[in-house]
C-alpha cells in the first residue's frame, strides 16, 4: 500500500472546480477529490493510477488543499489543532490507511519545521517514521535542487534530471535518475481546438539545469517562442 503526499503549491483551483459544477464545494470528500483529479492540476493522480495498474493499493493525499483536507476531517470525525491542521490531518489519514510506503511528490513538504514548531529541526520523513512503525520506506521525488536536510530519513530519492542528480551527488547523497513523464490519459480530455494559437511554446521552469535559462534567452531573441514561467528570464 502506497500513499502519495501531493500538493497544489498555491494554485487556486476553486474557480475551475466551480465552473465544472456550481455546488461542488459542498460535495463529499471523495467526490471533490475525484473532481480535482479530473482537472489534471500539476501531477494530478497519475501516480496512483499507474501504481494501481501495477497491482498496488495506492492513495493520494493533497495535503495543502485546506477545504479538501478539512472536509475529510469532518466526514471522519477528526478535529485537530487549527494551527497544525495540515500535519495533524496527514497523520490521521496515514494512521487509518496504514501504508507500507510514503511517496513525497517534491521536496517542499520536507522543509524542516514546515508542519510543527515543536520539532523545528525535523523534516516530515523523520516525523512520520517516529510516529508510525508500520511505514517500511519513504521515497521522495526532487524536480528541483534543494537543501540536503530535506532528504534526511528518505530511503529512496529520485532526481528528475542528470543536473539534479549531480547536485545531490556533490552533497554526498545518492539518487535514482527518474525523468518527468507525460500522462497520455490527458489527451482523452482535450477537445479539438481547430487552428493552433501558438506555433512555438515552452511552459515550465527555466532553471535546473542552468543551461536551460540561456537556451531560452537565445530562443526569445531569435524566434517567436511564447513562454510561461514562474521565474523572470
Amino acid at each position: 500500500r502506497i500513499v502519495r503526499l501531493a500538493a497544489l503549491h498555491g494554485f487556486d483551483v476553486t474557480p475551475s472546480l466551480v465552473r465544472r459544477q456550481a455546488d461542488i464545494l459542498t460535495q463529499p470528500y471523495e467526490y471533490l477529490l475525484s473532481a480535482l483529479n479530473d482537472e489534471k492540476v500539476l501531477y494530478s493522480n497519475s501516480f496512483s493510477m499507474g501504481m494501481r495498474t501495477l497491482g498496488h493499493d495506492a492513495y493520494e493525499i493533497v495535503w495543502d488543499f485546506e477545504l479538501l483536507q478539512k472536509k475529510w476531517g469532518q466526514e471522519n470525525g477528526f478535529n485537530c489543532d487549527e494551527k497544525e491542521w495540515q500535519f495533524g490531518t496527514i497523520c490521521e489519514q496515514i494512521r487509518r490507511l496504514r501504508p507500507d510506503v510514503i511517496y513525497l511528490q517534491g521536496t517542499e513538504s520536507a522543509m524542516p519545521g514546515r508542519f510543527t514548531q515543536n520539532q523545528s529541526s525535523a523534516n516530515i520523513a523523520t516525523l512520520l517514521k517516529k510516529e508510525f512503525e508500520f511505514i517500511r520506506a519513504i521515497a521522495m521525488f526532487s524536480g528541483f535542487p534543494t537543501n540536503i536536510d530535506r532528504t534526511v530519513d528518505v530511503d529512496i530519492l529520485f532526481s528528475c534530471s542528470p543536473a539534479i542528480q549531480e547536485h545531490y551527488g556533490r552533497l554526498g547523497r545518492q539518487s535514482v535518475l527518474c525523468y518527468h513523464a507525460f500522462d497520455p490519459s490527458i489527451l482523452d480530455l482535450l477537445k479539438p481546438q481547430g487552428d493552433e494559437l501558438y506555433d512555438f511554446t515552452f511552459a515550465g521552469s527555466c532553471r535546473a539545469p542552468e543551461s536551460r535559462y540561456w537556451f531560452l534567452r537565445d530562443f526569445l531573441e531569435e524566434s517567436l517562442i511564447e513562454v510561461w514561467l514562474n521565474e523572470p528570464v
